[in-house]
């Protein structure tokens, strides 16, 4: 019996081993459920490759060091957990930019968030940095990411490769301010439309997009969006305009630039992208805003059909104001059809 005992014994203890190796593999892989509010990032951030959807970057209240509290949001995309995430962080100032500089010559602000992170799951990400709270310092600039998994794998990001992160560029609550993010780089724009219905704001996306958005600069500058119109809107589709005068007459345009379409960006509802014709390299200065989700316009593949069209960016404030034109009543004028019987104008592109 004593015999018996010990291989009973050694049984036993095997078991309880497996079982504890395998309640410690399931710990490591178990995904948690997907945030319901966020699916649609995560899908995106997926497609791109990206292991991470950043929500953006925030601040607390001034620490008793004479500095601040920053906050990184993001969420975990990979099926691959992740073991750690490491930020370099510029702090931004979008209140006083006369002294981002000073700021700056304090050095980067780095952190490394703890996991495990698993698919789905959140971390809002605390740190000090140096700096005299003797302004409202509003925001932060990732200037790289680097991404750890679990089996010591790991992807790095920096510069124009944070498009990847940043695939609709956020606005970032800090404190009661509501304020643009910036790429170190000075990568992102805004310009704001100003319409006869009320002010649209655009946040530029000049990384993943650079000649759409220096050509829309540009056009913008010279003043050639004034009092033009939106000459095609389509409700839950899109509204057109930049290219027409009230008159309905086609205003000339430099020479047409290169589709940046198969830069990744989709056309959700609310961007911007450029119009052409059916020529995927025939566009000029006239854009569309998308008002539903049409990623059929997307791009596909090199060729005539498959180009789709150039998104170069989003609606950050005053999507409303773009609903409102999109059911503004339309009818037929001479051969173009879905023209808004009131004319909505294009007063002005005012580009920061």
């Amino acid at each position: 019996m004593g015999y018996l005992d010990e291989i009973l014994k050694g049984v036993v203890f095997l078991f309880l081993l497996l079982l504890v190796a395998g309640c410690s593999m399931a710990e490591i892989r178990a995904p948690q459920s997907l945030s319901q509010p966020y699916m649609a990032e995560i899908e995106e951030a997926e497609r791109r490759g990206s292991p991470l959807v950043i929500k953006g970057i925030r601040t607390s209240r001034p620490n008793a060091a004479g500095g601040v509290d920053l906050y990184i949001d993001f969420i975990s995309v990979s099926d691959l957990p992740v073991k750690y995430v490491d930020f370099v962080v510029t702090p931004y100032n979008a209140v006083h930019d006369a002294v981002l500089s000073a700021i700056n010559r304090r050095g980067d602000a780095r952190v490394r968030s703890t996991g495990p992170y698993y698919r789905g799951s959140t971390s809002s990400e605390e740190y000090w940095q140096n700096v005299w709270y003797n302004t409202t310092i509003a925001c932060g600039a990732i200037k790289a990411v680097t991404v750890t998994f679990m089996d010591g794998t790991s992807k790095h990001y920096t510069g124009g490769d944070l498009g990847d992160l940043f695939a609709r560029g956020y606005i970032n609550s800090c404190g009661n301010n509501s304020v643009r993010s910036a790429l170190d780089n000075g990568a992102i724009s805004r310009a704001t439309l100003v319409t006869s219905k009320g002010d649209v704001v655009i946040e530029l996306y000049s990384v993943k997009a650079p000649e759409t958005v220096a050509s829309f600069i540009a056009y913008a500058r010279e003043g050639f969006y004034n009092n033009t119109i939106f000459h095609r809107v389509i409700p839950g589709f899109m509204i057109q305009g930049g290219g027409f005068n009230p008159q309905m007459q086609e205003k000339p345009t430099h020479e047409p630039i290169r589709s940046e379409a198969n830069n990744g960006l989709s056309n959700k509802a609310g961007t911007i992208a450029l119009a052409r014709s059916s020529d995927p390299h025939s566009g000029a200065a006239q854009f569309f805003i998308n008002v539903g989700d049409n990623k059929f316009l997307d791009f596909k593949s090199e060729t005539r059909r498959g180009w789709g069209y150039t998104v170069f960016g989003s609606v950050i404030e005053g999507m409303d104001v773009v609903q409102n034109i999109a059911n503004t009543p339309t009818g037929i004028r001479g051969e173009h059809r879905d023209v808004p019987r009131e004319t909505v104008l294009i007063r002005t592109v005012i580009v920061d």
